[in-house]
């Protein structure tokens, strides 16, 4: 039997987090909820900058560890998974910000360049995702 492998979608940068969990023990609450997720749900990877959306669809899991060590286990699990693939989505704000606006990004968009090598991916507006992620959880959980 050929199981067809869906895209959901990861949203990368600064933008939000989502999943259920306490910091002790991220891994183990995004491995369990990553099993129950498919086709239009989100992953969405970010800073702790991100305002914290309400929308009872959305889930918020705070990790404690640095985005690109998050991000690098979330590719690994998606990769693992026998059920998905990741249409990766960036906040498109993120390429006019400069090291002069905000010290260190030049090495974090190299580190993301890096961990998503040759991956296809998207740009949207910020308030766009946003908007996208508050319609969406109506519908599916996050």
């Amino acid at each position: 039997m050929n199981i067809e492998r869906k895209k959901i979608g990861l949203m990368l940068a600064l933008i939000i987090s989502t999943f259920c969990g306490c910091q002790n023990d991220w891994k183990s609450a995004f491995d369990t909820q990553l099993a129950e997720l498919g086709h239009r749900n989100w992953i969405v990877v970010a800073d702790s900058a991100y305002p914290s959306q309400n929308s009872k669809g959305i889930t918020t899991l705070v990790t404690g560890e640095s985005q690109s060590e998050v991000l690098t286990y979330v590719l690994q699990q998606i990769e693992l998974s026998p059920h998905v693939r990741p249409k990766i989505m960036f906040d498109q704000e993120l390429a006019f910000v400069t090291d002069q606006d905000a010290p260190g990004v030049g090495s974090y968009k190299e580190d993301l360049d890096r961990l998503l090598g040759s991956s296809e991916v998207a740009e949207m507006s910020h308030e766009q995702i946003i908007e996208q992620l508050d319609r969406a959880s109506e519908m599916l959980r996050y």
